[in-house]
C-alpha cells in the first residue's frame, strides 16, 4: 500500500522530466533548423530559403530579394547550406555566371542586366579573395563598355549640335557665337567618330590590391579619354 502511494507520488516528477527533455529536444532542433539555408528556383526566380524556428520547414528569406533567372539559363536545383557564408559564395557563383553571359552581349539591355547582377553580387558577404577579384574584374569590364557607349553617344550628340549651330549662324542674336563654335564642335565630333574600339587600348586586367599596378587598373582607360580631348582643345 505504501509502495503504491510512493509510486504515485513519483509519477508527476517523472512526467516533468520527460516534458522538460522533450522541450529541450524541440528547442535544439528548432535552433538547428533556423540556421539552415537553401538556394533554389521558384516561378522563374532564384530564391533563398531559410529554416523556420521549428524543427522542420523552410521559408523564403526577406534578406535576399528574388533574382529573375535569364530566359536562356537553366534553373538551379535546390541545394542546402549549413551557414550563411557558404550560401553567399554559392549565390555569387550563380550570379557571376549570369552576369558574364549578359556582359558578352552588345545590347544595352544585356549590359544593364549584367551591371544589375554585378551590383547584387557586390552586396554578398563572406566572399573569398578570388571571388572579390572576379567581381572587380567584371565590374571594370562593364564600366569600360559603358564608357565606350557613352563616347559613341557623345559623338552623335555633337553631330546633332553641329547641325543646329549651322542653322543658328544665319540669323538671330547668337549667329556670331554659333559660327565660332561650329568648327570646334566639328573637330571634336570627327575625332570621336573616327575612334574605333579596335584602335583603343584594351581594358586592363584588374589586379589584386596588393599588386603595385592594381590601384590604376580600373582608372587607366577612364582617364585617357579626357586627356586626349584636353590636348585637342589646347592645340586649338
Amino acid at each position: 500500500m505504501a509502495e503504491g502511494e510512493s509510486g504515485r507520488r513519483g509519477s508527476p516528477l517523472a512526467w516533468i522530466l520527460v516534458v522538460a527533455l522533450l522541450a529541450t529536444v524541440f528547442w535544439l532542433a528548432s535552433e538547428r533548423n533556423a540556421r539552415r539555408w537553401a538556394l533554389g528556383a521558384d516561378a522563374g526566380h532564384l530564391v533563398v530559403l531559410r529554416g523556420r524556428s521549428f524543427p522542420t520547414g523552410l521559408r523564403r528569406s526577406d534578406q535576399f530579394p528574388p533574382i529573375a533567372i535569364p530566359p536562356d539559363a537553366k534553373a538551379p536545383a535546390e541545394v542546402e547550406f549549413e551557414d550563411r557564408v557558404a550560401l553567399d559564395r554559392a549565390v555569387f557563383e550563380q550570379i557571376l555566371a549570369w552576369a558574364r553571359a549578359a556582359a558578352e552581349k552588345p545590347e544595352a539591355a544585356a549590359q544593364a542586366r549584367a551591371m544589375q547582377l554585378a551590383g547584387r553580387a557586390a552586396q554578398l558577404h563572406g566572399l573569398t579573395p578570388a571571388q572579390i577579384e572576379q567581381l572587380q574584374t567584371l565590374r571594370a569590364g562593364l564600366a569600360w563598355t559603358s564608357a565606350l557607349q557613352d563616347i559613341e553617344k557623345a559623338g552623335e550628340l555633337l553631330t546633332t549640335a553641329e547641325k543646329s549651330l549651322r542653322l543658328a549662324q544665319h540669323a538671330g542674336t547668337n549667329a556670331q557665337r554659333a559660327a565660332q563654335l561650329i568648327q570646334r564642335v566639328h573637330e571634336i565630333s570627327q575625332r570621336l567618330q573616327a575612334e574605333h574600339v579596335a584602335d583603343l587600348p584594351p581594358p586592363p586586367r584588374l589586379l589584386p590590391p596588393a599588386t603595385p599596378d592594381g590601384g590604376a587598373g580600373g582608372a587607366g582607360p577612364a582617364a585617357a579619354a579626357p586627356d586626349a580631348g584636353a590636348a585637342d582643345a589646347g592645340r586649338q
